[in-house]
């Protein structure tokens, strides 16, 4: 009788354990779901079988919603009508210390180009904005040879202070890596609208600058677990 009762209490104590350990890991490393669901209550659900989302308050919203959960990413994304597109994609980073760290990037160029790329932590139970993670870099540095005289040396682009061409980002469905770009295409209605106030420039002049604009390398910026910080790697 002694021996049952030490053996139905280890395994009372085993299984406390184990339940305890599991709440602990879950609280510690939250999949990608839990943390969407924190930052917008109710933006992702299974039904039926199938991922769902709430995110876009667009009742045309037809696109696709990709969920992997044990790669820590997520994406909403619509094509649009062929006049550009909108996504919403997300990855999750956990650093060693700390709660878990939220990726959000917005691309929408349906219009004007608009790309944002954001970061949230975990803590309290509640994902709180943090500062912008990445290393910053202007597209000026990954334009081409061309690209630096036909558009960065001209007067009006050369004044300005501040590159006008904005940065594109991709979060990674596998790994760690973010991966930051430049397309002068998606930046096109701003990029013709400074350009045009250039009175001596005809629309020829402006629109032959534009299609000669090119951004052959990339940038990658690798995570840190231990440190709990993105550095730049080489261009690539």
């Amino acid at each position: 009788m002694k021996n049952y009762f030490l053996l139905s209490l280890t395994i009372i104590c085993l299984i406390s354990w184990a339940s305890l350990s599991a709440v602990h890991a879950k609280g510690q490393k939250p999949d990608i779901v839990e943390l969407i669901n924190k930052l917008k209550p109710g933006s992702l659900k299974k039904v039926n079988g199938k991922w769902q989302q709430a995110w876009l308050d667009d009742p045309d919203f037809g696109g696709e919603v990709l969920v992997d959960i044990p790669n820590g990413f997520a994406s909403f994304s619509n094509g649009g009508t062929g006049a550009g597109g909108v996504s919403h994609d997300f990855a999750v980073y956990y650093p060693s210390t700390g709660g878990a760290i939220l990726a959000h990037n917005l691309t929408d160029d349906r219009d004007s180009f608009k790309g944002e790329l954001k970061f949230y932590q975990l803590k309290d139970n509640q994902l709180r904005p943090i500062d912008f993670m990445l290393p910053r870099f202007s597209c000026r540095e990954l334009a081409s040879l061309e690209t630096k005289e036909l558009f960065y040396a001209n007067p009006v682009i050369a004044k300005l202070g501040y590159d006008p061409v904005l940065p594109g980002y991709r979060l990674p469905r596998k790994g760690t890596t973010i991966s930051a770009y430049c397309d002068a295409t998606s930046n096109r209605y701003n990029i013709m609208e400074l350009l045009e106030n250039n009175s001596k420039m005809s629309y020829d002049e402006r629109a032959d600058i534009m299609n000669a604009m090119k951004y052959p390398t990339e940038v990658e910026f690798t995570w840190n677990k231990k440190l709990g910080k993105f550095s730049r790697k080489q261009n690539r």
